[in-house]
């Protein structure tokens, strides 16, 4: 017994150690270098001369000495034994940007950027005064001081000097700068962009938001017990370097854009009183925030935070298939949780948003004060048609839930087989 003591004290101490291990790097992406060669996802290859290092085919990413004498950053062919481009960023890890052409080069020289992520292949530029400027910037060669560069015909967003400039939103013929942000790396910022010479509005400019999928030019406010703030919300110019959504005098905007931190919340508010009827402090990116709102000082009650959808969701559920037969049925939407979305039959049972196994968000389906039967994981405003387990008052076979749209009156009924 005394050596099976030993064996688990020993199992224990391995598994304690490897939970304590450093993972190895995940691959590199080179890209926009005008050498499609060289362009491509790179694995982790070990580390050589004591930093991580990565291979693409005979292709390397690493740390050593170049063949200009120098021990820096290089991506080159091991089987050639060229370099083609180097980096004198001196910390453990690759930069993104700042690459320069060694001799071996593909003529005209493109340096590349180098990210753990793919770069979006497409940037919308919108919400401005200047509503030329609105539109898809497909990506291209990378500009000849190593950052990205973004185009809409005679349209362009990149970066004008490795060491100095920011970005830009510009004119390239002739040269019409409109908009500029700082550069902290390959990615485009989202917002905190400010005017430049040719912006339009005076001190009144609208800056731009850029993103790299579009955002919806309609939002639905529904579930709150507010039904005056409930209904389509339309796109408009930006406010305050966010996207603004208003009906009428309801306004969803965001207050501050501060720097790079996204410190103001968002708010829906009557902008004739200035009454705030609810706010989201949500700090994942320039997007309206789906749910996560809380009450203002002019919500109603019940509380019910409304959620913004870029499409109007399902007034109704069908539940079907459970092993707890009495979950089975139509639930209808209702006033909102604070958690989310509730559809409710008769009163009793409830599809619901809110926090369930291992506090996963998702939805459950429950009996008033009694427990949830089976629950799903998703943060999605659509209801999850499969995937539910049992909950704690649940019986085998868990259900399939889908959007329920009630037969029309003047079709003849349906009376084939199925559930």
């Amino acid at each position: 017994m005394k050596y099976f003591h030993v064996v688990c004290v020993l199992g224990f101490l391995l598994m304690a150690a490897d939970s304590f291990a450093v993972p190895s790097p995940g691959p590199m992406i080179v890209s926009g270098t005008n050498d499609p060669l060289v362009n491509g996802t790179y694995k982790y290859n070990g580390d050589y001369d004591g930093k991580p290092s990565w291979v693409k085919g005979n292709y390397f990413l690493r740390w050593g000495t170049t063949s200009a004498m120098t021990i820096e950053w290089s991506i080159g062919n091991s089987s050639s034994g060229q370099d083609f481009y180097r980096n004198a960023n001196y910390i453990g890890f690759p930069s993104e940007v700042q690459w320069t052409c060694l001799s071996w080069a593909l003529d005209p020289c493109t340096p590349p950027v180098v990210t753990a992520d793919p770069l979006p292949e497409k940037l919308f530029v919108s919400g401005t005064v200047d509503a030329f400027l609105n539109g898809e910037y497909v990506r291209g060669l990378n500009s000849n001081n190593g950052y990205p560069r973004y185009a809409m015909g005679n349209y362009d967003i990149h970066v004008e000097s490795a060491w100095t400039n920011p970005w830009v939103i510009e004119k390239t013929d002739p040269i019409t700068p409109y908009y500029t942000t700082p550069s902290y790396g390959a990615s485009v910022p989202e917002a905190g962009w400010s005017a430049d010479a040719y912006a339009s509005g005076g001190p009144d400019y609208v800056p731009p938001v850029v993103t790299a999928y579009p955002l919806p030019q309609k939002l639905y406010v529904s579930g709150t017990v507010d039904e005056f703030l409930n209904g389509e919300y339309v796109r408009g110019l930006n406010g305050n370097g966010c996207p603004l959504y208003s009906r009428g005098d309801f306004v969803i905007s965001r207050l501050e854009w501060t720097a790079m931190i996204m410190g103001e919340p968002w708010s829906l508010e009557d902008t004739s009183t200035g009454n705030i009827y609810y706010d989201s402090y949500d700090e994942s990116g320039i997007k309206v925030p789906e749910k996560g709102w809380f009450q203002g000082p002019y919500g109603g009650l019940p509380i019910s935070p409304p959620v913004m959808s870029a499409a109007r969701l399902p007034d109704k559920y069908k539940v079907r298939g459970a092993g707890s037969t009495e979950v089975n049925g139509v639930y209808t939407r209702t006033l909102n949780s604070v958690d989310g979305l509730v559809y409710e039959k008769e009163g009793t049972y409830y599809l619901e948003a809110g926090y369930y196994y291992l506090m996963a968000y998702g939805y459950g389906i429950n009996k008033s004060a009694f427990g949830t039967y089976y629950s799903v994981e998703s943060d999605s405003l659509n209801v999850p048609s499969g995937g539910w387990i049992l909950g704690s008052k649940g019986t085998a076979n868990p259900p399939y839930v889908t959007p329920y749209f009630p037969w029309p009156m003047f079709m003849p009924s349906f009376t084939g087989g199925g559930n």
